[in-house]
């Protein structure tokens, strides 16, 4: 699976390696990583001692370098998706990070504007909407408070 580099010293995984450890449903579809992935779902390689996330990995050798202000979003939502196609750069220049679509989002998923009141920003960026946090808060306690509880 993995390689020697030119240098002989320090192994290198090449793509071909990579996409021998993918299901890859055609050309056009999604290519699913079956490796290691990160805490947050991505697929996740190590190469000459640092982790590498492998879609951007994969990307950067078939299609062109990145930035390091450069992020890749998945057009397709699969997060374990390494195909190249299925991912687009941009430039992570805002104080909330991500992709200019999601900074444009100016709803939750469940319907609630975001409003300064309503929005809370936390330091790993993004936006949580407080009336789904204090919901999501109230289920969990209400869960807590009946743990251990007969029922009758």
């Amino acid at each position: 699976m993995l390689r020697q580099n030119e240098r002989g010293n320090e192994t290198a995984m090449l793509v071909e390696d990579i996409l021998q450890q993918a299901t890859i449903f055609g050309d056009n579809a999604c290519w699913i990583w079956n490796g290691p992935v990160s805490e947050k779902g991505y697929g996740r390689i190590q190469i000459d001692g640092r982790k590498v996330l492998v879609h951007r990995f994969v990307y950067e050798k078939l299609k062109r370098p990145l930035m390091s202000i450069e992020g890749l979003h998945h057009k397709c939502k699969i997060k374990r998706c390494i195909n190249p196609n299925h991912v687009e750069p941009f430039i992570s220049d805002h104080p909330d990070g991500g992709p200019a679509f999601q900074r444009a989002k100016t709803h939750c998923p469940n319907g609630h504007e975001y409003t300064e009141l309503n929005t809370y920003r936390p330091p790993s960026g993004g936006r949580i909407c407080r009336i789904c946090r204090r919901k999501k808060d109230e289920i969990r306690n209400a869960k807590g408070r009946n743990h251990g509880k007969k029922r009758t």
